[in-house]
């Protein structure tokens, strides 16, 4: 299998390659002066199997993409495999108002019908992959990668920041990992502009925390649950999660507030110390053998 590489994912592309062994291939990917993107594949490619590794966020990323699987096709491979490591548009799966788009659907469109398979990590949306419906799929979850990170740290607990369904499975699956506990944060809301959290069961005082997180963008959820749990007696607190977006100096702010913080390199940050690449390359090499 050959690695071609789009420009948001140079990093988790090479991790792939050296988790692996699989090659990277040579590629040019610029931007003309008017944005436009220009996209070139310079290995050879024919009957040879591709994983395509470039994300749909920012907006100039599924340009990028398809440019890279129109490149690759045209030199015949055998298969070609995308892997998006964070899936832009997916926070509007469905209608909330009249006369909105639903973006998941038509990002999904565009990429359907492409690629051999399309791999995602940590859909934020689960309807997501619904949308699309003639291209093999397959989500990774990261949370595993992540408690990894932290055995060294005599995590107590895990916990969510808030109590949805997918956001507990999450942490359940990253306290699994560690053997330990797990909890999600309940919301009371004290009046129109106070909302305390408590965490459903588990007393931190004095424990190691970890909250774990899908995506973390303002960091102000992260933030609120770090603040709690520092009143009520947690020892250490780390946070950690799939997708560091870090928007809005979140990730300064949370490191001041934290014991430590940290992504994985699906977004690539200062933040970035687990990698989803032993993920990937188990799978593709199950499909191969």
């Amino acid at each position: 299998m050959i690695i071609v590489r789009g420009s948001s994912s140079a990093l988790l592309s090479e991790h792939l390659a050296a988790e692996s062994g699989w090659g990277l291939a040579s590629s040019e990917l610029k931007r003309f002066p008017d944005g436009e993107s220009y996209v070139r594949v310079v290995s050879p490619l024919e009957g040879e199997d591709i994983l395509v590794v470039s994300a749909t966020f920012p907006d100039s990323n599924i340009i990028e993409t398809l440019l890279l699987h129109d490149a690759v096709s045209r030199k015949k491979p055998a298969s070609i495999r995308l892997l998006v490591p964070y899936y832009g548009y997916q926070r509007q799966d469905k209608l909330f108002k009249d006369g909105e788009s639903v973006s998941a659907e038509v990002i999904a469109g565009v990429l359907d019908n492409r690629f051999d398979e399309i791999m995602t990590v940590d859909l934020h949306a689960e309807g997501v992959s619904k949308y699309i419906r003639n291209t093999k799929t397959k989500n990774f979850v990261a949370s595993p990668q992540i408690a990894k990170h932290f055995r060294r740290k005599e995590i107590d607990t895990v916990i969510s920041p808030d109590g949805g369904l997918r956001a507990v499975e999450y942490a359940k699956i990253a306290a699994k990992e560690l053997g330990c506990d797990y909890d999600y944060f309940l919301k009371e809301r004290i009046d129109s502009a106070t909302v305390k959290l408590y965490p459903k069961k588990v007393d931190v005082k004095d424990r190691n925390v970890l909250i774990v997180d899908d995506i973390i963008a303002t960091g102000g959820s992260m933030l609120a649950a770090i603040r709690r749990l520092k009143e009520l007696g947690a020892k250490h607190i780390y946070a950690g999660c799939t997708h560091g977006l870090f928007t809005d100096s979140a990730l300064a702010k949370l490191k001041e507030a934290a014991d430590e913080v940290i992504s994985t390199d699906t977004i690539e940050s200062e933040a970035s110390a687990v990698s989803i690449a032993p993920l990937v390359s188990e799978h593709l090499f199950e499909l191969r053998h």
